[in-house]
């Protein structure tokens, strides 16, 4: 149901029948990978907790056997843009660099992060705002709060600050990008 995890159908885990997502697992074992899961998120979080997360993967990238790379897929984000008061930028940035490290200290040799933008809200709102019966639905009084400003219609935030938030956040995420690549890519530890 909406509002509720639903595993079966996520771009990294899922493995629906017909469910028109080829996630990056199903990828993976397109091309006849088997490989260890490790679900360290939580529906909810903000990137407060991407530190417990980043552990969360060391701790099973340890119990690989020698020679074993890891995948990291990394999108946090979204609940910090979406509350209000929104988590601040530098807060952000410090939260972001602390969990990045403990991927950095941790993980074998070879790895990968994938680390996703916030997802695009100035698009969201302009398809919510676009059709009447979606900008009632958020404008209603149980749910005027959902992700406002972009989705509900109440925020203490006005859109246009909250945009400048969405889009300092996608720099600190290629701000940490490219910060990881440039100290480890050229030797291939990680990526």
């Amino acid at each position: 149901p909406p509002g509720h995890d639903n595993v079966a159908y996520s771009w990294v885990l899922g493995t629906g029948v017909n469910d028109g997502v080829f996630s990056l697992l199903e990828r993976f074992q397109a091309l006849g990978a088997s490989p260890t899961v490790v679900d360290a998120a939580t529906s909810g979080k903000k990137i407060a907790d991407a530190v417990r997360q980043a552990r969360l993967v060391v701790a099973a990238a340890k119990q690989l056997p020698t020679g074993a790379t890891v995948f990291v897929t990394f999108e946090l984000g979204t609940n910090d843009l979406c509350d209000d008061p929104q988590t601040g930028t530098s807060v952000f940035l410090t939260q972001l660099r602390a969990a990045a490290a403990v991927l950095e200290a941790g993980l074998p040799p070879g790895s990968r992060i994938l680390m996703l933008s916030v997802p695009d809200f100035i698009h969201f709102r302009a398809i919510t705002q676009a059709n009447a019966t979606t900008r009632a639905f958020f404008a209603s009084t149980s749910h005027w709060r959902k992700c406002a400003p972009f989705l509900g219609s109440r925020s203490r935030t006005p859109l246009s600050q909250a945009s400048a938030t969405l889009a300092s956040y996608d720099k600190s995420l290629v701000a940490v990008c490219d910060e990881i690549e440039a100290t480890y890519g050229p030797s291939g530890t990680l990526h």
